[in-house]
């Protein structure tokens, strides 16, 4: 604006020495003011909208391993026109969801969503954070540094192993708490949440009540690399190791790996690489990228539904740990709850056969403990 009104008076001094005005005429416009409606400053990085989910299809063009056929010259040479799957209206409840969901917490506590097509692998929202001027770490994909850890979301895993080594759900197992594990000369003492003796139960009936110890002992009756190499066919591409905690969700994993690989499950066993990215088209209106519609059958649709039966007695079942968070109009869904140890991290990774949904709750600082009577139960429920 000073520089307008600076120009202006300018051009109003020349043509008074031009004798195109007079000197009363100059004056008098020189004393108008210029009444700009200038547009407001760039935003950081320029973006302007969705920073997260913006920043992170940025992120995957630049890479040097990118599929999409466009050099990063061409990026910055201008007039791409780049399609996206980001759903506004998704992304705006989603936003909305996680405003809630922070309203009920601690302010140093965050929220991160990511919701993917089932049928696609389209990612449909994203929510890394809520103030992406101030702390650009994107929760939902872990870029700029690691994930969190995933809790008793991994159970999903080493049920769908287990079902897939012919393990029949009903088959009871034992749940009682405390246990001890010795591998290696070492010795690790387990417990359930607050050390809760569940006796005997159900396969099934111990994913509802998120028993630890029977999935420890169920993760070593069928192998500890199960777990592990089941979530990566199904799609978590965070680095994993065959321990036994696996099974627990100690390993470092995002929103991202979770809505993934809890999509095939809801796919029936149907493994699409997550897509946010569709087209590309140059200034000529050339299409220089079309994202494919790869698919690969991971697990049989049996082992799938038989595992899904199971999940869905998380939200069915009343002792379930995500027991009446399902929508509002009696949708059937599925999924798990999960906690890291001093209840750091906060999961719920749920889908209906259509979307699944990872949510997440912790502080974006690193692990440290949080309220244990948190849950992503009503950030999710909210959401879908």
């Amino acid at each position: 604006p000073e520089d307008c009104l600076a120009r202006r008076n300018l051009v109003l001094d020349r043509m008074e020495a031009a004798g195109d005005i007079g000197q009363e005429e100059c004056e008098a416009a020189k004393a108008t003011d210029l009444d700009l409606n200038p547009a407001p400053p760039a935003p950081d990085e320029g973006i302007f909208a969705y920073p997260y989910f913006t920043s992170y299809a940025r992120e995957l063009l630049f890479d040097e391993n990118s599929p999409y056929e466009v050099s990063y010259a061409d990026l910055f040479k201008g007039g791409l026109t780049i399609y996206t799957t980001l759903d506004v209206t998704m992304q705006q409840q989603a936003e909305a969801a996680c405003a809630a969901q922070r309203e009920r917490m601690a302010d140093d506590l965050e929220a991160s969503l990511v919701a993917v097509d089932v049928n696609t692998g389209h990612v449909k929202a994203l929510v890394g954070g809520s103030d992406y001027s101030n702390a650009k770490y994107n929760l939902a994909t872990g870029s700029g540094g690691s994930g969190r850890q995933a809790g008793s979301t991994f159970k999903a895993f080493t049920l769908a192993a287990a079902i897939e080594d012919g393990v029949n759900p009903q088959t009871r197992i034992d749940c009682s708490s405390p246990m001890t594990l010795t591998l290696d000369g070492v010795t690790t003492r387990i417990e359930n949440f607050d050390n809760y003796n569940y006796g005997v139960k159900a396969i099934q009936q111990a994913t509802a009540v998120s028993s630890n110890t029977g999935f420890i002992r169920l993760s070593e009756a069928i192998g500890f690399d199960r777990c592990p190499d089941m979530a990566e066919a199904l799609g978590v591409h965070s680095p994993l190791t065959a321990v036994p905690s696996t099974t627990l969700g100690t390993a470092d994993v995002t929103p991202l790996d979770m809505a993934r690989a809890y999509a095939t499950l809801a796919s029936g066993g149907v493994y699409r690489p997550t897509i946010v990215i569709t087209k590309i088209v140059n200034r000529d209106g050339d299409i220089v990228y079309e994202a494919p519609q790869e698919e690969k059958r991971v697990i049989s649709d049996e082992v799938a539904g038989a595992t899904t039966k199971v999940l869905r007695t998380v939200f069915e079942d009343a002792a379930g740990t995500a027991y009446g968070c399902g929508p509002s109009n009696g949708q059937a869904v599925a999924g798990k709850t999960g906690t890291s140890e001093d209840f750091a991290d906060h999961w719920l990774v749920g889908y209906t056969p259509y979307l699944s949904c990872a949510t997440w709750i912790g502080n974006p600082a690193g692990r440290i403990s949080t309220d244990p009577s948190i849950t992503c139960n009503q950030l999710w429920k909210d959401f879908m």
